[in-house]
């Protein structure tokens, strides 16, 4: 028991020390020692870049949709109004490329995907103006029709997944083609899926 009392006793004299030292050459040791002694051991994914973008005189609508293009470092950010540019683009550091407003109305999710080859940004839209690309997506309940789409991205097999959440099923087409290739939709009974990945 002494010993324990012994151990108590140095931690609380190393502490008492190091608040003295701190505070007669407010130097930040003890904050630099308490920063450093942590309990975590995985590593942090993310940070929160304030100065991010470099001009945000850019945003002149609601922000609704991220991707990003990691193998380029652009950043695409879709936003919702009346008369504005829809979707607009960034580098990694926040400086601002170009935009684009003349296929998307109302964004609703996005997906970026590259190659050395080739480079996609994927889209979903719910404005009823819009270019459909190779998709034959009108409003409907059959095979390669959509009530309410939300998300999409592209996998690996060259295969583009996308939610649609009004028929509560994740539809599934050739990346190339726009061929159907089928959709998932045993799994959701009270509500539609919101996102995809």
């Amino acid at each position: 028991m002494a010993r324990f009392w012994f151990c108590v006793a140095g931690a609380g004299c190393f502490l008492a020390l190091l608040v003295l030292h701190s505070r007669i050459r407010d130097s930040p040791v003890l904050r630099e020692f308490v920063f450093q002694v942590s309990w975590r051991t995985e590593n942090v994914l993310y940070r929160l870049d304030v100065g991010w973008p470099k001009h945000s005189e850019y945003f002149t609508g609601v922000t609704f949709c991220v991707a990003v293009d990691s193998l380029n470092g652009l950043v695409y950010i879709a936003q919702r109004g009346e008369n504005i540019q829809k979707v607009l683009v960034f580098t990694e550091d926040g400086y601002f490329l170009r935009a684009w407003n003349y296929t998307v109305d109302t964004p609703h999710g996005m997906f970026a995907t590259r190659t050395l080859h080739e480079q996609s940004i994927w889209i979903t839209d719910v404005g009823s103006d819009f270019m459909v690309l190779w998709v034959h997506g009108e409003n409907g309940t059959g095979p390669a029709k959509f009530n309410i789409p939300h998300s999409v991205t592209v996998d690996s097999a060259g295969r583009v997944w996308v939610a649609d959440r009004g028929n509560r099923r994740i539809q599934v087409f050739d990346k190339d083609t726009g061929e159907w290739l089928g959709a998932w939709n045993n799994c959701f009974t009270e509500e539609g899926p919101s996102s995809v990945r």
